[in-house]
């Protein structure tokens, strides 16, 4: 069949964002995907899916997860307390509450990672992203409710391959790479890839500690080794290690327009934010660390049948968050909280042959999480205390330390089959069943201390039990696809489509709650058309979906701490558009648009705050409101991008000049509305001269957000004095990268 000989060929070069090509190129090239855990031609996939080549990520200056809006729409990344958060098409929520996870899934080499440390996710070996939208709850399943991103890493061969990057940027800024792979012995390849990011200056400064605030120290290592002993067998063993220290994405600084402050005597003051967007007030260190260590071990035998696979890891994430955490020059409080999350994962596949008369998949996979999470919390006001409802000491300045232990384990299993009929040489059905069994388990204690004016009271001066919190809860769901595809021509393919996903339930441990957030369950329709136009330079791809979302997750501030709950029901709609031009020998472009209309159906409790004006926001745990119609989370209602790249080739090399614009209509970052982004627009630039004689060589100038936008990257929630405080996003940066690449 047509469909069956085109998704053979594995070719790995070209994909939306690869733009600069060499001059006698006639048209795009095909992108092979493995969305379906099988390599197969993008446009004859029937998933929406945006997949960007190594190429494809330098040609736009993409070295982290977090620069993936530039080329993906609908995708919003923002960096948190350590952790990326990711939302696609109005799903996600923020996973950095320790022991959630994100419902936006990430894979990287077919090993699911239920933490997102923005170290690791420096892109410097990569061969490919594809990001997958919608519930992915067949084949991959854990927890992608809202959509996947499939990182696949370089795969080392025979032949050695170097590649090394130096840069140099703006706010004191060092950076390096470094990519060794080939060949060990005859069936032995192996490689490593490193990346350094030094950040000596900060985006702004610390006014009252007199420090730099904005800035990032972060190492990235990871390594692959390659066995093959038959034809028949190939074992994969990727080993991986991070580390960084950083203040970007605390939240330091006050939100414009919103009342901060404290309005307990003799201490009444309002806090202004600084006139720098950049900058913060703050008397107490505020910074993230963390680090990481991971395996994966991936074995491959070819049977009679189809191939089986095998995919074992572990990982194991640590991170130490402190916060300045009433956000104002006053020694109000301050959160110290280290945390340790461990991960093991199973995964047998049963996949067959190109020559079975129908494509099938059957699967087993098991998960365990475990986080353990300790914290301390020491403020003046006692008030601050975090547990239950809020504990207030009939003295206004009582020194109080509030300790907080807990625990969370995750059993998950799961097992799933997907299977494709060619229903006639054009049309092919695709049928996909998982079932999910998750077992949770949570318990905690917090303990109150208080001395100094209190000291005289007992109950104040020895450790005191607040709160004791243990749950155990299973969930278990079916999920499936139904997907119908027909090939209209050799370059038209629709389809229509309908999946169920879902996101596992959680417990609060901070502390920990009595029961659970429940799990999250989207049920998503699409309709769409991948098409290759006018001698394969124009590649388009159009589709239109309607998600319904039962129970979302919803992150919001209690009056004690970050906890998740549930709204009722949600929905998101919309029309996107995605595509590559080659318009001339010389000028190509890529493109993405996403229109969408993302809100609460009914949300009758929604969490709010009472605003204390010219204070901060009076404790006001159980304030709701109806936030039914209300827009959802990081859901902007359009967004687009445009990157165009013109290669000028002449006697003394070759300039590739690239542009790269992100637009964003603004979104709100929680149910209550009260903080959101403005519109804005991020514009990059990059020239790369390549010079003749010397091909391994290359020298790139680049500019990101040159209009210098202002846009917030993290936001906290606080029904406290602390108010709205915010994390803003980068400033105008811009540097220069040369590259060696053999």
């Amino acid at each position: 069949m047509e469909r069956m000989k085109r998704s053979s060929r594995i070719v790995l070069l070209g994909a939306l964002g690869a733009m600069s090509m060499p001059a006698v190129s006639a048209g795009l090239e095909e992108i092979i995907v493995t969305a379906q855990r099988r390599s197969e031609n993008l446009q004859e996939v029937p998933i929406s899916i945006s997949a960007v080549t190594a190429q494809g990520l330098e040609h736009a200056n993409i070295t982290a997860l977090a620069d993936l809006p530039n080329l993906v729409s609908g995708l919003i990344t923002t960096q948190g307390a350590g952790v990326f958060n990711l939302f696609l098409r109005g799903v996600g929520n923020p996973n950095q509450t320790p022991g959630n996870e994100a419902s936006i899934a990430v894979y990287v080499d077919g090993m699911y990672y239920a933490r997102l440390p923005p170290a690791l996710f420096q892109l410097n070996n990569v061969e490919r992203v594809e990001v997958l939208k919608g519930p992915q709850g067949t084949l991959f399943g854990r927890n992608a409710s809202g959509g996947l991103i499939h990182i696949v890493t370089r795969t080392p061969g025979q032949e050695t391959a170097i590649k090394a990057e130096v840069g140099y940027g703006n706010f004191d800024t060092y950076t390096g790479s470094l990519y060794v792979g080939g060949g060990l012995t005859e069936n032995l390849a192996a490689d490593v890839a490193v990346r350094v990011v030094g950040q000596q200056e900060g985006w702004g400064r610390d006014l009252l500690r007199d420090e730099e605030f904005g800035w990032e120290d972060s190492l990235a290592a990871r390594a692959k080794f390659v066995y093959t002993p038959s034809d028949a067998t190939t074992a994969t063993l990727g080993v991986d290690y991070s580390k960084s220290e950083t203040t970007i994405g605390l939240p330091a600084r006050q939100f414009e327009g919103r009342p901060h402050g404290n309005f307990f005597p003799p201490l009444d003051v309002s806090y202004t934010p600084p006139e720098n967007f950049w900058d913060a007030r703050l008397n107490d260190d505020t910074r993230h660390k963390d680090w990481s260590v991971g395996a994966t071990l991936k074995l491959e035998h070819e049977l009679n049948i189809g191939t089986l696979v095998s995919v074992t890891g572990y990982r194991r994430f640590d991170d130490h968050f402190i916060q300045d955490a009433d956000f104002s020059p006053q020694p109000f409080f301050q959160y110290d909280a280290p945390s340790e999350m461990t991960q093991t994962t199973q995964e047998f596949q049963l996949v067959s042959n190109e020559s079975s008369p129908f494509q099938w998949q059957l699967g087993l996979f098991y998960m365990n999480y475990e986080t353990d999470f300790s914290a301390r919390f020491h403020g003046l006001v006692s008030e601050y205390a975090l547990a239950g409802p809020p504990f207030f000491v009939p003295v206004p300045l009582a020194d109080a330390l509030t300790t907080i232990n807990s625990n969370q384990d995750i059993d998950s299993y799961a097992a799933y089959v997907q299977t494709t009929f060619n229903l006639s040489d054009r049309t092919n059905l695709t049928t996909g069943l998982r079932y999910t069994k998750d077992k949770v388990e949570a318990e905690g204690v917090t303990r109150l201390q208080a001395s100094n004016l209190t000291s005289l009271i007992p109950f104040f001066t020895n450790p005191q039990v607040l709160d004791v919190g243990a749950g155990e809860e299973t969930f278990s769901k079916v999920t499936w696809r139904l997907a119908l595809d027909h090939q209209f021509s050799d370059s038209v393919m629709g389809y229509v489509s309908y999946n169920r996903g879902f996101k596992a339930g959680v417990y609060n441990l901070i502390p920990v709650t009595g029961a659970p957030a429940e799990p999250e369950v989207i049920d998503a329709y699409e309709v769409g058309a991948k098409m290759e136009l006018f001698d394969n330079r124009l590649r388009l791809n159009v589709s239109a979906f309607l998600y319904q979302i039962d129970d979302p997750q919803v992150q919001t501030f209690d009056g004690t701490s970050l906890i998740l709950i549930n709204a009722e029901e949600a929905e998101s709609k919309g029309i996107e558009i995605e595509g590559e031009a080659v318009i001339s020998s010389n000028l190509r472009a890529n493109f993405s648009a996403v229109w969408m209309d993302a809100e609460y159906k009914s949300f009758k409790n929604a969490p709010t705050v009472v605003q204390n004006p010219p204070y901060g926001n009076i404790q006001s745990a159980g304030q709701t409101f109806d936030a039914s119609g209300q827009d959802l989370p990081r859901a902007p209602e359009f967004t687009f991008t445009f990157g165009p790249t013109y290669t000028i080739n002449g006697a003394a090399g070759t300039v590739d000049l690239s542009l790269n614009y992100n637009y964003n209509s603004g979104f709100i970052f929680d149910p209550s509305g009260i903080i959101e982004n403005d519109a804005y627009g991020l514009l990059d630039a990059r020239a790369v001269f390549s010079p003749a004689g010397n091909p391994n060589f290359r020298f790139a100038f680049w500019g990101k957000n040159l209009t210098e936008e202002k846009y917030i990257l993290n936001t906290a929630e606080n029904d406290s004095p602390g108010g709205f405080p915010v994390a803003p996003g980068a400033p105008r940066t811009y540097g220069v990268t040369f590259t060696y690449e053999l």
